[in-house]
Formats: structure tokens, sequence, C-alpha cells
């Protein structure tokens, strides 16, 4: 609105202001969404019905204990990898309390929602715009979140594998 001239620059920053103002949504709905993309994550790679489960409560707690992560303002690389270590540590204490279940298709499907997706789409969008500065700063920190993220899930594995 603003580039097509149809609102003043007053006007945007009130907008903007009011944006900003908005209530949080609800800790438990974002919980409860997390947990449902990871079970339906975990399902896209070959689980069944009892690594919906797994991936589902796995997915529910992970997502219950990520926002006081961030309440720390940690570095987004630090909060991915601690990311990363929750996922791997709460599918592998799941799947031992439970027994049984395809431990990729359950680690998988909860990592998947952490994974910076949108970071890197804006990345490329300023980079095909010819912002190639923030096109490279974008896709640089959302990397290192994946590959932190990555590191994370290995250091459990390696960990509980030794």
């Amino acid at each position: 609105s603003v580039a097509e001239g149809t609102v003043d620059a007053v006007q945007a920053l009130k907008a903007l202001t009011d944006l900003r103002g908005r209530p949080a949504p609800n800790p438990w709905f974002m919980a409860l969404a997390y947990a449902l993309s990871a079970g339906f994550f975990s399902i896209m790679f070959s689980g069944g019905i009892r690594e919906f489960l797994f991936s589902f409560a796995a997915g529910f707690a992970l997502q219950t204990v990520m926002p006081h992560l961030r309440r720390w303002n940690a570095p987004t690389p630090l909060t991915a990898l601690a990311g990363g270590m929750l996922s791997a540590g709460l599918s592998l204490l799941i799947l031992a309390v439970f027994g049984g279940g395809n431990q990729e298709a359950v680690i998988s499907g909860v990592i998947m929602p952490l994974l910076p997706g949108l970071a890197m789409t804006n990345a490329v969008r300023d980079t095909m715009r010819g912002d190639l500065v923030a096109g490279m700063a974008r896709s640089t920190e959302a990397l290192l979140s994946a590959v932190m993220l990555a590191a994370g899930v290995a250091i459990v594995l390696m960990g509980v594998s030794a």
C-alpha cells in the first residue's frame, strides 16, 4: 500500500505499531499445531500410526519447551542446536518408553517444522530482487540454523550410540 501510494508513512507506522501490539498466539494452540505437523511429517517419512503418535507427543513436548529457550534471547544458531538436541532426545525417550517404531521417521518428523524454509525462501526472493547482501545474509543465517539443527540431532544420536 505504501509503494502504491494509498497509505502514507504515518498510517503505515500506525499499522505496524498495531501489529506489534497484538497478543501472541495461544501457546497451547501453537504446540498442538506443531505436534500435528510433526506427526504428519513422520507419516511422510514412511512412518505409520505409531510413528505419528510418537512424533505428535515429542513435537508437543518440544513446542512447550522452545518458547522458553527463545525468551532467553539466545542467538538463533544456539536455539537451533538446542532444538535439534531436544528433538532427538525427546524422540528417543518416547521410543524407549513405549518401545518399537521407526526412529528415523519419528526424529525426521519432529525436526522438520524447525527447519528454516521460510528464511531460505526470503533469501532467494531478496537475491532475485537484486538485494544481494540481504539475500546472502539471510541464506547464511538459514543455512547455519539448518546445520546447527542437524548437529544437535547428531550430538544426541552419537551420545546414545556410544
